[in-house]
């Protein structure tokens, strides 16, 4: 078939609320999700495009993708709706596994430099997003798994801080004092939180 590219931006753009289907669309960007270190859903992907913009992609089956790959999605009847609050492109009523494909490798995206503060109220425009928060603290916990994977960051404004139950880094010592923690954007339901993607993204 024929596909429409369309920037990150604007896909996002399509969703006013209720899950919808969309088709004759492709986007192409870079995952900003690491898949090796197992802290995002295994059938899951974080994309950013230079739009700035991001968004989760899911896939009928794990996928094979890894952090900075650029990947074409060509979009055919997949749903556009949220899941736990967050945005994404397949889910239920989409499997992509067949309509992505990789463009190349070793690309990357720089973190935007925010505050919590900017991510907190502004949480649609840097949802799904690689962000970069300087002197931030940890709390909450000894190890990165917190109590049921949540911690907590703070740069004098606080957001939670989740790590998955399959991370590779979960049972690491909590960091302490002021660090640089580069991040993806998230949330669950009306929390809003952090994640980062390997241990390398605390500075």
């Amino acid at each position: 078939g024929t596909f429409t590219p369309k920037t990150i931006a604007e896909i996002r753009a399509f969703y006013t609320g209720s899950p919808l289907q969309i088709t004759g669309f492709s986007i192409e960007g870079v995952v900003i999700s690491d898949k090796a270190n197992g802290n995002i859903n295994s059938r899951n992907i974080a994309v950013q495009d230079a739009s700035g913009r991001g968004i989760i992609v899911r896939f009928g089956t794990n996928h094979s993708f890894n952090l900075g790959d650029k990947v074409l999605v060509n979009i055919t009847n997949d749903s556009l709706s949220t899941f736990n609050g967050v945005l994404q492109l397949g889910g239920s009523a989409g499997i992509l596994s067949s309509d992505a494909s990789l463009v190349s490798s070793g690309n990357t995206i720089t973190p935007t430099t925010v505050t919590i503060t900017a991510i907190n109220n502004n949480i649609d425009l840097y949802e799904s997003t690689l962000v970069k928060i300087v002197n931030a603290t940890f709390s909450g916990g000894t190890t990165y798994n917190g109590t049921s994977g949540t911690t907590s960051l703070s740069d004098g404004a606080s957001i939670a801080h989740y790590t998955t139950s399959a991370a590779t880094f979960k049972g690491d010592a909590l960091p302490s004092g002021p660090k640089t923690v580069t991040a993806i954007v998230g949330r669950f339901a009306m929390t809003y939180q952090l994640s980062i993607r390997n241990s390398s993204d605390v500075q």
